[in-house]
C-alpha cells in the first residue's frame, strides 16, 4: 500500500512539473509614456494650447485659450430681442478659458479614440458702461431704490452730489463660468512626432457669478459702489440664463516632446 502511494505521489509531481513548464513564462509588459505640446482653434471654445501627459490609456492635462465671443454670442439667437442678450452681445469685448483634462483611450496606441472629462472656467468680459445703463438692463426694477439709497448717503452727496455719480463713472462686468464637459475626439499621426485631433465637445454649465470693476479713482465712491450697487447687479447677472449648454467643434495638433 506504501509502495502505491509512493508511485501515485511520484506520477503526480512528474506529471505538474511537464505542465508548469509547458506554460508560458510571465512576461512584464512596461508602461507606455507620452509628454506632448498641444495648440488649436476651437469653434467657439476655444484657440488654446496645452500640455499632456499620458500613461498607457490615460491622459491627464490643461489648457488655456482665448474665446471667439462673437461666435459665442451668437450661438444664443440673432433673433433673442431680449434687452440683456442684446447688450450682452454689442459690449462683450473678451474672453478667457482654463481647463483640466482626463481622457481615455480606447487603445495603448499614439492614434486612437478617446472620450474626455474637462472642468472649464470661462471668464468674459464686457466694455466698460455708466452704472445707470447697466441697472436700467439687468436690474432695471431697482433702479429708483438704488437712486433713493445714494440720495440719503451723505459721503456721496457732499462729494458728488448723490445720484449723479450713476451717470459720470464706469463699472466694467465680467461673467465667471464653471462648465462641466464631455467630448469625444480621434488622433491621426501625420508624422513621427506629430498627431492631428479633431474633437466634439459639449459643455454643461454648473455655475455662475458675475463681478464688477469701477473706476471712479475715489475709494471712498468704490467703497459705495461695491457695497451698495455691486450685489444687486451681481445677482441679477448672475440669475441670467447664459450659456446652458455650448457645442463646440475643436482641431488642434499634438507635438510629442518625448515618450517611452
Amino acid at each position: 500500500m506504501k509502495k502505491i502511494i509512493l508511485t501515485l505521489t511520484i506520477v503526480s509531481f512528474l506529471s505538474g512539473q511537464t505542465s508548469f513548464a509547458q506554460r508560458k513564462p510571465f512576461v512584464f509588459t512596461p508602461d507606455k509614456e507620452w509628454h506632448y505640446l498641444g495648440a488649436g482653434v476651437g469653434l467657439p471654445l476655444p484657440s488654446f494650447i496645452s500640455y499632456e501627459y499620458r500613461l498607457n490609456n490615460w491622459s491627464y492635462g490643461g489648457e488655456i485659450g482665448l474665446i471667439h465671443t462673437n461666435l459665442l454670442v451668437n450661438l444664443r439667437g440673432s433673433k433673442n430681442t431680449d434687452p440683456r442678450n442684446i447688450y450682452v452681445k454689442e459690449y462683450l469685448k473678451q474672453g478667457t478659458s482654463y481647463s483640466l483634462n482626463l481622457k481615455y483611450h480606447f487603445k495603448e496606441k499614439a492614434n486612437s479614440f478617446y472620450v474626455d472629462g474637462h472642468i472649464r472656467l470661462m471668464k468674459v468680459g464686457l466694455s466698460p458702461d455708466s452704472p445707470r445703463a447697466i441697472i436700467n438692463v439687468f436690474a432695471s426694477d431697482r433702479l429708483s431704490e438704488i437712486e433713493d439709497k445714494l440720495d440719503n448717503n451723505p459721503i456721496l452727496n457732499r462729494l458728488l452730489g448723490g445720484k449723479e455719480f450713476l451717470d459720470e463713472t464706469s463699472m466694467k462686468p465680467s461673467i465667471s463660468l464653471m462648465m462641466f464637459g464631455l467630448s469625444l475626439g480621434r488622433r491621426f499621426k501625420l508624422s513621427k512626432k506629430l498627431l492631428f485631433e479633431p474633437q466634439l465637445i459639449f459643455d454643461y454649465k454648473i455655475n455662475q457669478s458675475a463681478k464688477l470693476d469701477f473706476n471712479s479713482n475715489r475709494p471712498q465712491i468704490d467703497n459705495i459702489l461695491t457695497n451698495q450697487i455691486s450685489p444687486i447687479i451681481s445677482n441679477a447677472i448672475k440669475s441670467q440664463n447664459t450659456f446652458n449648454v455650448l457645442p463646440s467643434i475643436c482641431f488642434g495638433f499634438k507635438y510629442e516632446l518625448r515618450s517611452k
